[in-house]
């Protein structure tokens, strides 16, 4: 029935042309001049076609930088320390944080597990007696990096300080705390002395 509506329909539209070989009105040519768009239904699935070729491999993209690392330590020390017959590594009884284990309780020394920028902090505080001093140096390896020293004089007070030092380290490298000979540095439970420090970049 479409079938046919559509020849209907296409009728008029269609100019029809006698073939000239041989007289023969027979064999027609038909021609279309109009654009016509049929609606049928849709006819049954056909089958799955044969996979494509496979396509370029892509160049390789770049790793994903890893986490930097951490690095942290805080630590007091709860006793007194004097130093009568030569410099004293200070050691730190009371470990607040260790992250990254680079810090020694037992030797008093941090040992930088990576190259990189560190951030170092000490303190030192007299003893409350006239005259009473402290000497205090910040060591990487062997060379002073930085000193704290307080004199009571004849005063009788407490005298407190601190010092932030910023290192550029390798691994393996030592930062401790060194009382100088012939000096006193007081604490007691209230943990008035404290060492510090902390990873700021990794190289």
């Amino acid at each position: 029935m479409m079938l046919v509506t559509a020849i209907l329909l296409l009728a008029p539209m269609i100019s029809a042309q006698q073939s000239a070989s041989g007289g023969d009105d027979s064999c027609k040519h038909v021609t279309n001049n109009q654009n016509i768009t049929v609606v049928a239904p849709t006819g049954q699935k056909g089958d799955k076609g044969d996979p494509g070729p496979s396509g370029y491999c892509g160049t390789k993209g770049d790793m994903r930088p890893s986490c930097p690392p951490v690095v942290v330590f805080s630590a007091a020390r709860t006793l007194a320390l004097d130093a009568p017959d030569g410099n004293k590594v200070v050691t730190y009884d009371n470990v607040y944080v260790n992250v990254g284990g680079a810090y020694n309780k037992s030797s008093g020394k941090f040992v930088a597990p990576v190259a990189g920028i560190y951030s170092f902090t000490f303190n030192g505080m007299t003893r409350p007696i006239s005259s009473a001093s402290y000497w205090i140096a910040l060591i990487q390896n062997d060379l002073p990096r930085a000193t704290l020293w307080e004199d009571n004089t004849s005063t009788g007070s407490v005298l407190a300080s601190s010092n932030t030092v910023i290192l550029q380290l390798a691994i393996g490298d030592e930062v401790f705390v060194e009382l100088r000979q012939g000096k006193f540095l007081n604490s007691n439970f209230n943990r008035h002395v404290t060492y510090s420090g902390f990873l700021i970049h990794a190289d």
